[in-house]
């Protein structure tokens, strides 16, 4: 073989040391994540779009059904002084409560009122760091229904005449007959901490996201 022959095979023989063409550059960076894959680590984007519509929607809705409630169903000179009566023990009447959800804790509303805060505060960190965003929505609707009664409790008044900070009434209006009176916050406070829980559980552990592990022993 002539030293021209030699120098040509060198020339075209593959450098083993050079990058595969289809690997991407950015798989070799170790920022890159992959849009299909589920990271554990990687928090919700725009987590706080969804964390203020679901916040928006309830707080929206139950202070609309509070403000019917009062005019339609609470007692005169407030309101018409109505109870409709719906489909068996269920029926819409009007009940004014103090104390925290379901009419339970009377005159305790300040205190309540400080741990509802203080628990919305922790479900908004928790929300920025959530890796799903029906867990955020979930949040959302857990603290809209909190700051809905906190809403009562700084700017409605009381039949009783009860004065001081957070000393106004929550408006319940939802009676079904074998439990509390209650309203649209409670049930969304109750309701999405319920599915907040449940879905916690049905999340797989890191374990089972990762890759199987390999057997050494199998060639």
């Amino acid at each position: 073989m002539t030293q021209t022959q030699k120098d040509d095979e060198m020339e075209s023989a593959p450098d083993s040391e050079s990058k595969d063409p289809q690997r991407s550059d950015a798989s070799e960076s170790p920022g890159f994540l992959d849009p299909d894959s589920d990271d554990a680590e990687s928090p919700v984007k725009g987590w706080w779009i969804f964390l203020g519509a679901a916040v928006a929607a309830v707080l929206l809705l139950d202070q609309l059904t509070k403000t019917w409630a009062v005019r339609k169903l609470a007692w005169p000179p407030l309101g018409d002084g109505e109870v409709i009566e719906l489909i068996g023990s269920l029926r819409l009447r009007y009940a004014e409560n103090t104390g925290m959800a379901f009419s339970r804790g009377s005159g305790a509303g300040p205190w309540i009122a400080l741990l509802a805060i203080g628990i919305s505060v922790a479900l908004v960190v928790f929300a920025s760091k959530a890796t799903s965003r029906t867990q955020v929505i979930l949040m959302g609707i857990v603290i809209g229904g909190a700051l809905g009664n906190i809403l009562d409790r700084a700017f409605r008044g009381n039949s009783g005449g009860e004065d001081g900070l957070m000393s106004g009434a929550v408006v319940d209006f939802i009676d079904v007959g074998w439990w509390p009176v209650f309203n649209v916050a409670d049930a969304a406070i109750v309701c999405g901490g319920i599915a907040l829980v449940l879905f916690g559980l049905r999340e797989p552990s890191g374990k089972d996201q990762g890759e199987p592990e390999i057997d050494p022993t199998r060639a």
